[in-house]
């Protein structure tokens, strides 16, 4: 679903295909590992498209899939022209957890509405919210978030606290997956885009530039982590997006033609 606005903004020209989680519905069909996700994914993609080049991209832990897949079509002998990053982090396992900011927390499970819906509230409601979430356990946290956002029309009435709570095991089993995993080098190009706006407690952009035997392309654009793939700013984001994928295309026809 995030990557809908994008796909719409680069228009019927340039196909987007996507990949389901596996754990959506089930969170035990989750995979142990970034490494094994990559394994099917990269296993979904050649069934589609048997033979590169291949153009991959994610946002989030997305961004950090989209480079094992890399690694895993690259040791195949297929060849990988583009990888696109957006807002990816890696963390490890002195990274502090969510728990630091319960609103950080929050934000993964609901998104871009919730985050704009904060940020339009003062300072002072900002703080409150965040102090009377700090004090309260996890279930009661989001029962108490769920009727902040149905007041406000960001939730459905029908969303259960059961359903919000999957997407909290979710985000808390993806939290895991990231400290244990170890990037792999690449020999794509990467391609990255950081969200200007960082939300309170937010991690160290990652280097990616080191893992990658190419050379690296880094921009920031304008949003936060969430609200960086919609609209308005995901409009930019396509743009830019657009540009690059013309300069590698641009460059390979150079290659054939010598």
């Amino acid at each position: 679903m995030v990557y809908q606005h994008l796909a719409a903004c680069l228009g019927p020209d340039q196909p987007v295909y996507g990949i389901q989680s596996c754990a959506l519905n089930d969170l035990t069909q989750e995979h142990t590992s970034i490494d094994n996700m990559a394994v099917e994914y990269t296993k979904v993609i050649r069934q589609h498209q048997p033979d590169g080049r291949y153009y991959l991209m994610g946002w989030s832990m997305g961004g950090v899939l989209a480079v094992s897949v890399a690694q895993e079509l690259e040791q195949q002998g297929q060849k990988v022209a583009f990888v696109g990053l957006v807002d990816a982090f890696l963390i490890s396992d002195n990274t502090p957890t969510f728990e630091r900011d319960p609103l950080h927390e929050l934000a993964l499970v609901f998104g871009g509405t919730f985050v704009d819906a904060f940020m339009a509230l003062d300072a002072v409601e900002q703080q409150g919210l965040r102090d009377e979430l700090i004090s309260l356990l996890t279930l009661e946290r989001l029962r108490r978030i769920m009727v902040w956002g149905q007041e406000r029309n960001l939730l459905s009435t029908e969303i259960s606290v059961e359903f919000l709570q999957k997407q909290v095991n979710l985000t808390e089993i993806h939290e895991q997956l990231l400290r244990v995993h170890r990037a792999p080098q690449i020999q794509a190009r990467l391609y990255v885009w950081w969200a200007l706006d960082k939300l309170d407690g937010g991690l160290s952009r990652t280097n990616w530039s080191q893992y990658t035997t190419d050379a690296s392309y880094t921009e920031i654009v304008d949003g936060n982590h969430f609200t960086v793939m919609r609209t308005p700013h995901i409009q930019t984001l396509a743009q830019r997006l657009q540009e690059c994928l013309r300069a590698v295309r641009s460059s390979e026809l150079k290659s054939q033609e010598n």
